[in-house]
This record gives C-alpha cells, sequence and structure tokens, in this order.
C-alpha cells in the first residue's frame, strides 16, 4: 500500500499535460492513463475497481469511437471515472478519516481527467489531514 503524498509521485502527470497528451494521441494515451491511474487506485486502496476484461472491453469502445460511436467510449470512461470516484472516496473517509466529496457533475463532465486532478490533489488532502493533527494534538 503506497501512502497518498506518493500517489503524486507515482501518478506522474498534471492534469493540463495529460488533457494535452491526450488531444494529441487522439485519445489512445487517455486509454493507457487509464490503465495507469486504475493500478495506482488499487495499490493504494487495496481494493480491484475494474476487472482487466473491463480494459479490454475499454479498447474496443475507443475502436469503435473512429466508427462514429464515440458515445459508447466516453459512457464507458465517465463509468470508469464514478467507480474511481467511489474508491478514492471510500479511501479518504476510512483510512485518511476526512471527507473527500468529489463532484459527480465534474466527473461526467471531465471523467478521467478530473479523476487525475483528484490522484494529484490526495497529496494535498493528506497534509491538511497532518496539519489538523497537528494542530489537535
Amino acid at each position: 500500500m503506497i501512502a497518498p503524498k506518493e500517489v503524486v509521485q507515482e501518478n506522474n502527470l498534471g492534469t493540463g499535460t495529460f488533457l494535452f497528451l491526450n488531444f494529441i494521441t487522439l485519445g489512445l494515451y487517455g486509454l493507457l492513463r487509464v490503465i495507469k491511474m486504475t493500478d495506482i487506485i488499487e495499490s493504494f486502496s487495496e481494493q480491484k475497481i475494474c476487472s482487466r476484461n473491463f480494459i479490454i472491453f475499454l479498447s474496443v469502445a475507443y475502436g469503435l469511437s473512429f466508427l462514429g460511436l464515440e458515445i459508447v467510449y466516453v459512457a464507458v470512461l465517465v463509468y470508469w471515472s464514478f467507480l474511481a470516484k467511489r474508491e478514492l472516496e471510500y479511501y479518504t473517509s476510512y483510512q485518511m478519516h476526512m471527507r473527500y466529496e468529489i463532484s459527480a457533475f465534474y466527473i461526467v463532465i471531465f471523467n478521467i481527467y478530473y479523476v487525475n486532478y483528484c490522484l494529484n490533489d490526495l497529496k494535498n488532502i493528506s497534509e491538511m489531514c497532518v496539519k489538523t493533527n497537528d494542530y489537535n494534538g
């Protein structure tokens, strides 16, 4: 299990850079980042988000997006984002003892980019938690 501060080092990608790389590669980088973010979330939460079959389905949906069925790919990304949202909120609640609400509206609009932002934000949440414990104790 990795600490929240190490998540940013493990993720190692700012949201703006992620957006740029995903745009340049026509969405292929986003597919690769979903796999990487799934591994990161599963490593610190010690819970499975999705199976490898889901990742294969996501890859097929990406291929279908070039045939004019972009809505399938986007719907699968939004579904994955909600799975990641649930796991991040659970982790911060029960492991870090802080309430971290991730906006469902932003998940629908920005999906994987917002999950990347929340992963990077875990370091700030962790530092806030430490400062609160130092103040109280």
